[in-house]
């Protein structure tokens, strides 16, 4: 039961933290200055050799705001059950700091936001200048929250847990949509760089993915530069190592990542203007119990979603 009740509040979390409010003017404006996709319609392309770039590096300012609106569809389920999601929602980053290692401590707020647990809780995040998530700070106001309603005592460790998952599946979701991970060497001379990742999914897999990056085009406009980014990825899904405990086997029969990405980027600046990506994600796996009995689950999904900094 406690276990259901954790996978339905992350879900809430992931699903229902959305709205189909469109009226990013009644939030907080994000700083002035900021590029916009729209001003690339009056600036003029330059060749990448011209450009000289070899690396990008977030460069915030204490009191920058910034405001995403996301745009977000999926299609996921075993083949019997496919489920539709659509949403849209708004949230605004403020930087607070910047330490002296370039590292920046922001407070994330998104705002309209139809989670009763989520709105108006701002959240502290630190970033590296390279774009990483590094840490999230204290979500334990939000957790207590959601699971106030629950007629059932909740243990601290699933406290931890649930806190762990929101820090993941809300907080790290919406600085991984918004950012692309720069790369740690200089960009090639052809504009190129890729990215290795491995991340965990549940408690049973991990994630693979290789994301190769490409430069396309670089537009200027007066002393600003705008970084046109194309990518495709490709990945896969093993099976994490269980204990020896463990009360049944897996293993994954056929599994499959692939998408593509296009971002925009302020080259001076660091931060993204606008991005778009589209993934697909299929797999199949075997669950095996202590008595033998083996049960074959799938599950495939469809993704896209659009990410622009408002004016």
């Amino acid at each position: 039961m406690v276990t259901r009740l954790l996978a339905f509040l992350i879900l809430s979390a992931v699903i229902a933290a959305c709205t189909g409010n469109d009226s990013p003017h009644e939030a907080a404006k994000a700083g002035s200055g900021d590029l916009t996709a729209a001003d690339t319609a009056s600036a003029t392309t330059i060749a990448f050799a011209e450009a000289k770039l070899d690396s990008f590096v977030l460069r915030y300012k204490k009191g920058d705001v910034f405001q995403y609106r996301v745009r977000q569809f999926s299609e996921a389920g075993p083949d019997s059950a496919v489920s539709s999601t659509t949403s849209s929602h708004v949230y605004t980053k403020t930087v607070r700091a910047v330490r002296s290692d370039g590292r920046s401590v922001q407070r994330t707020n998104p705002d309209f936001v139809q989670f009763n647990a989520i709105i108006g809780e701002e959240v502290s995040i630190y970033v590296s200048p390279r774009g990483a998530l590094l840490q999230v700070g204290d979500v334990s106001p939000i957790v207590k929250k959601m699971v106030a309603s629950a007629k059932q005592a909740i243990s601290p460790e699933l406290m931890n847990q649930l806190a762990e998952q929101v820090k993941s599946a809300v907080y790290g979701s919406f600085h991984g949509q918004e950012i692309i991970p720069y790369p740690a060497v200089k960009i090639d001379s052809n504009g190129n760089w890729s990215n290795a990742m491995t991340t965990p999914l549940a408690e049973l897999f991990l994630v693979s993915t290789m994301a190769n990056y490409h430069i396309v085009d670089v537009k200027a406009l007066g002393n600003r530069r705008m970084a046109s980014i194309a990518a495709t990825i490709d990945g896969a899904i093993r099976v994490r190592p269980l204990p020896k405990n463990a009360p049944f086997s897996a293993r994954i029969d056929a599994s499959s990542i692939t998408g593509t990405s296009r971002s925009l980027l302020d080259v001076e600046g660091g931060y993204t203007i606008s991005k778009s990506n589209a993934i697909r994600f299929s797999v199949t796996a075997t669950i095996v119990s202590p008595k033998g009995e083996r049960k074959t689950v799938s599950q495939a999904q469809n993704s896209r979603y659009e990410i622009e900094l408002l004016p």
